[in-house]
């Protein structure tokens, strides 16, 4: 059987021109959430209270576009990292699922928020929980 694991600790994200802008509030979030310094949720957010941080607009491969449509027909949503800011939810990390969902005409999207959701944009919220280590899936 082949192994498909890869040592996280050795992936570089890659903040060169062309792609996604690095987000210096995320990266912080996440590095507390995940040693259990900052609880989060899962939320249901409308569109509307979504913001990207940037104006970057990703090139989806046809194999991930596959690879999101197969989810959503299993009724596995693709979730989005979010943190609030000023009454909206700040998308930094998650740009190729955020278009994705746009696309397909989405009018809210199931995020995990860093932090507390709050607002008039939150639809619904779950309890607050420790974030689990971060994995990565290969997808051929």
């Amino acid at each position: 059987m082949k192994d498909n694991s890869i040592d996280i600790s050795k992936l570089k994200a890659d903040f060169s021109p062309g792609n996604a802008p690095r987000d210096e509030k995320m990266i912080e979030l996440l590095k507390k959430a995940y040693v259990g310094e900052l609880l989060c949720h899962k939320a249901l957010i409308k569109i509307g209270g979504i913001k990207p941080y940037s104006n970057f607009r990703p090139f989806i491969p046809e194999k991930l576009i596959k690879h999101f449509e197969d989810r959503v027909s299993n009724d596995q949503p693709l979730e989005i990292f979010v943190y609030p800011e000023n009454g909206k939810f700040i998308m930094s990390d998650d740009y190729n699922a955020y278009y994705h969902n746009l696309y397909r005409g989405f009018k809210e999207m199931l995020c995990v928020v860093l932090g507390d959701p709050t607002g008039e944009f939150v639809i619904e919220k779950g309890k607050p929980f420790k974030l689990p280590p971060p994995s990565v899936q290969v997808i051929e």
